[in-house]
Order: structure tokens, then C-alpha cells, then sequence
């Protein structure tokens, strides 16, 4: 056992990220007491909560300026950005046991040399022919507006979708 003592009261560090995390959790423990915020053998959810009680009574955070916030967003520009952004559009096509997987492959192909040659009718196709229910599996075309090239994929079983050279089903 770790321990740290603090105004003469052993406190076990193991429980802590550090001695001084430790000591400094005693010291406010020790503070709710004096006040009258938690009882002197109190312990677990009823320190915590005395302790958080003591630091809304005892501790005043200014809240940052305009200016103080500019130069921090200016300074940690990382923090305030994303990746890149991908547009794709997916056409599904569900699978069942009595469907033909090779008359479904057929029809996601024609699709999808359809629209690589006018991708304008993706929308019209997409509400026609994607089903939303569950599927037992799903073979997947995709046209992605991404440099205008269209591109094929494909999903079995999953919701993740992987760049293929043909249409795959499960």
C-alpha cells in the first residue's frame, strides 16, 4: 500500500493517478468535513459528491473573454478541424433465400454501367430500386460523386462498405 499523509491522516495512493492526486483529494475531502458538506466518516459516492458541493461553494472559474477564446482556437487550429469529407450514394439490393443472387449481381451491373455513363438518374434509381427492410445480406453498387468516377463496392452482412473491382455477394 501507497500511502500519503496528509494533516496527519494516512491516505492509500494506489487508488489515485499520483501521490499528489491523492493528497489533493484528501485535502478537499478534509475541507467538506470542516464545513459540514459530508459527515467525518463518510466515504465513496457521499465524499464525492461533498467534494463537488465544496468546489461550486469555494471555487469561481471565470468564464474566458472573446479575445481569450480567439487565441486559443488560433493557437490549436488541429483541435477545430475534420477529415476530409466523402460523398457516396448507395443503391442496395437485398438478398433473401429464394432470391437469385446471379440475377441480382446481373441487374446491379447494368445499373451500375447505367449510371457511370449519366450518374443524373442515381436519385430516380436509388428511390426505385434500394430496399430499406433488414436483409438476410446485401449486395451493394455504389457511384460516388468523389472526381466524378464512378466506383463500384460492395457489403455483405455489415453496414461497411468495401471498394471492389466487381459486385460481391455473400
Amino acid at each position: 500500500m501507497s500511502a500519503v499523509m496528509v494533516n496527519g491522516v494516512g491516505v492509500d495512493a494506489t487508488a489515485f493517478p499520483s501521490p499528489e492526486a491523492a493528497a489533493g483529494h484528501e485535502l478537499l475531502r478534509q475541507r467538506a468535513v470542516e464545513i459540514g458538506l459530508a459527515a467525518d466518516g463518510a466515504t465513496g459516492m457521499a465524499i464525492d459528491e461533498a467534494i463537488e458541493q465544496l468546489l461550486e461553494r469555494e471555487v469561481a472559474a471565470r468564464a474566458p473573454d472573446e479575445e481569450e477564446c480567439r487565441r486559443y482556437y488560433e493557437a490549436h487550429p488541429k483541435e477545430f478541424t475534420s477529415g476530409e469529407l466523402v460523398f457516396a450514394r448507395h443503391i442496395l439490393f437485398q438478398v433473401t433465400p429464394r432470391v437469385p443472387v446471379p440475377a441480382i449481381r446481373a441487374r446491379a451491373e447494368l445499373m451500375l454501367a447505367e449510371l457511370g455513363r449519366d450518374s443524373s438518374r442515381f436519385e430516380a434509381r436509388a428511390r426505385a430500386n434500394s430496399r430499406t427492410a433488414p436483409p438476410v445480406s446485401t449486395v451493394a453498387i455504389s457511384v460516388s460523386s468523389v472526381g466524378g468516377i464512378p466506383c463500384r463496392s460492395s457489403s455483405a452482412r455489415s453496414s461497411t462498405v468495401r471498394t471492389a473491382a466487381s459486385i460481391r455477394s455473400s
